[in-house]
């Protein structure tokens, strides 16, 4: 993915693996709703010292993310009872 033709093929493949159509897809990508949804996700991102994705977010605190699931688990649960929310 380091071309912009090689991010267009992998985009398009995983779009096509969803049962979607790419043009369809690459028609909404191109609307200026979607590019403000964009830039405000990415300030959202730059406000929250977001740099690199995927990244994890659990009660405003980041959680690396190799950080291992069980841990995850652990996190989410303590939180849980923090928050005295029912766990599932």
């Amino acid at each position: 993915m380091s071309t912009a033709d090689g991010s267009t093929l992998t985009l398009n493949s995983a779009v096509v693996k969803a049962g979607l159509d790419p043009a369809k897809i690459a028609a909404c990508a191109a609307t200026p709703a979607s590019a403000d949804a964009i830039k405000s996700l990415e300030k959202l991102a730059e406000d929250l010292n977001i740099s690199k994705t995927p990244t994890l977010v659990i009660n405003g605190r980041q959680v690396s993310a190799t950080t291992p699931y069980e841990t995850i688990k652990e996190i989410v649960l303590y939180q849980a009872k923090l928050d005295r929310v029912a766990a599932q």
